[in-house]
């Protein structure tokens, strides 16, 4: 259960409303364009998770494909398996290691998250973040969101670009603990099919059903 809340909290964020400043929105925009332009995102990742001294004591890796709205399929192929696949109805969580896959319905409060800025329809960040630009530079742009309300999971959320594609994302959990996950080898609005982000359940594995 642990390694699950890890990987969640890694992908996963809750969205909430307040204003904007004119700086904000101005932040905000430039963001919300570059978000804009992604319809759908695959490429591959590593995840390193260091203490609040800066020590790494987990790290993983593996790849992904993100497509709106709300679909996603994150892979961890290194080093225990782990898969995660949504549909926008259905969320599997499959773990090889246990035999056993969880089906539970899609909550947006669950699956809203970093990766989901990348597959959900909801762009109105200046209502769900206080934002400003830390890096711009010709071909770079590095943004810090920090979420507007105190239950989030994480106190702020570093995000760079690179020619208008997302190279990085780095966030602190409310212990001081960061993430980051780097991405590669990205590749923009490629068309993905739809049986992608429907998982199949292979034999003789043990399921979890909570789908109502």
């Amino acid at each position: 259960m642990h390694r699950f809340k890890r990987l969640l909290w890694a992908f996963f964020l809750i969205l909430p409303i307040s204003e904007a400043s004119s700086e904000e929105l101005n932040a905000s925009q430039s963001l919300s364009n570059l978000l804009g332009s992604i319809e759908t995102l695959t490429g591959e990742f590593t995840q390193v998770l260091s203490d609040v001294k800066g020590d790494i004591f987990e790290t993983s890796s593996g790849y992904f494909f993100l497509a709106q709205p709300n679909k996603v399929k994150w892979v961890v192929v290194d080093p225990m398996p782990q898969e995660i696949v949504s549909n926008g109805k259905d969320l599997w969580i499959y773990d090889p290691d246990l035999e056993q896959v969880i089906i539970q319905p899609y909550d947006s409060e669950l699956v809203a998250s970093p990766a989901n800025l990348f597959s959900s329809k909801s762009k109105d960040l200046d209502n769900e973040f206080d934002i400003t630009i830390i890096d711009s530079e010709l071909s770079t742009k590095r943004f810090l969101l920090k979420p507007v309300a105190t239950t989030t999971l994480y106190q702020s959320l570093k995000i760079e670009f690179q020619s208008h594609k997302p190279v990085s994302l780095e966030f602190t959990d409310a212990l001081e603990q960061s993430t980051r996950i780097d991405l590669k080898n990205i590749v923009v609005n490629s068309k993905l099919a739809n049986k992608l982000f429907v998982f199949e359940i292979p034999p003789n594995i043990d399921i979890v059903n909570h789908v109502d």
